[in-house]
């Protein structure tokens, strides 16, 4: 609900909501008359980067992934299943020659998510949200269990201002367990 029409022409931006402007000169909340537009350049890959002997090649598949960096527009790429720390040092190291100068990932292996972003923008905060749901222990060869999967949110520093970037990486639905989809574990 907004308070007025503004007529003097001295509003300012609420920085953090941008979804209204504030007249200084008499206080009225309105809609702003321009609305502000910020592009960014997203990618997601999973990269299917398990431990050997689990996939094949992985530290190959990481360096020709890597490869591609210098060409992509992208200034944000997300990663799944990133489980290795050999992959993720290849991944990174390309990144950070292609000019993504920023990452987040959550150290170590397993129940780590496997989640990683590469930042060309800069990353002011990182947030983490493991699932509740996270697989059980009698299905261990499903790796749900023990993957600490997730969500992480970040607040990028856009051109404009900061913008929220969310990396997620659900859960595989074995053997349509429509019990165990409701399940917290």
């Amino acid at each position: 609900a907004w308070q007025g029409s503004c007529r003097t022409n001295q509003c300012v931006c609420v920085p953090e909501r941008r979804m209204y402007c504030v007249c200084v000169a008499c206080g009225l909340m309105h809609q702003p008359t321009r609305w502000w537009v910020m592009r960014i350049q997203v990618a997601t890959l999973n990269v299917w980067a398990l431990p050997e002997p689990f996939a094949p090649d992985v530290l190959p598949r990481m360096e020709a992934i890597g490869n591609r960096f210098a060409d992509s527009p992208a200034d944000v790429i997300a990663f799944q299943e990133v489980w290795s720390g050999a992959a993720r040092d290849v991944l990174l190291r390309k990144a950070e020659a292609a000019g993504y100068r920023d990452h987040w990932f959550l150290g170590g292996a397993i129940g780590r998510s496997g989640l990683m972003v590469v930042s060309r923008l800069p990353i002011l905060e990182a947030d983490f949200e493991p699932f509740n749901l996270s697989g059980t222990l009698e299905q261990f060869d499903n790796g749900e269990y023990l993957s600490g999967k997730g969500f992480v949110r970040l607040r990028l520093q856009g051109s404009d201002g900061p913008v929220s970037f969310v990396n997620t990486h659900l859960h595989a639905r074995y053997k349509r367990r429509v019990a165990h989809a409701f399940t917290s574990h």
